[in-house]
């Protein structure tokens, strides 16, 4: 019985490690030209006017202000 457990047990492990061997990454990804990588790439400021700014919700202004606040320490956005 301890040996069929003891095969039991490294058939597990073995698929375990086999599982995780596929994940692994045989090219890593090309070093980032720009700082932050795809968002950077994609994304701009959100600039609003304070007309907009006054309809804006509270939850909506805030994820404008979280938008750009992160563009600007990942991406390196300046106010203009």
């Amino acid at each position: 019985m301890f040996l069929l457990i003891g095969s039991t047990r490294q058939l597990v492990v073995g698929l375990a490690v086999l599982s995780l061997a596929g994940c692994v990454a045989s090219n890593p990804p090309a070093p980032q030209a720009k700082k932050g990588g795809d968002f950077c790439d994609v994304e701009s400021p959100i600039e609003l006017t304070d007309e907009v700014i006054n309809k804006m919700t509270k939850p909506e202004v805030d994820a404008a202000l979280a938008h750009n606040e992160f563009g600007a320490e990942r991406c390196g956005w300046r106010a203009q």
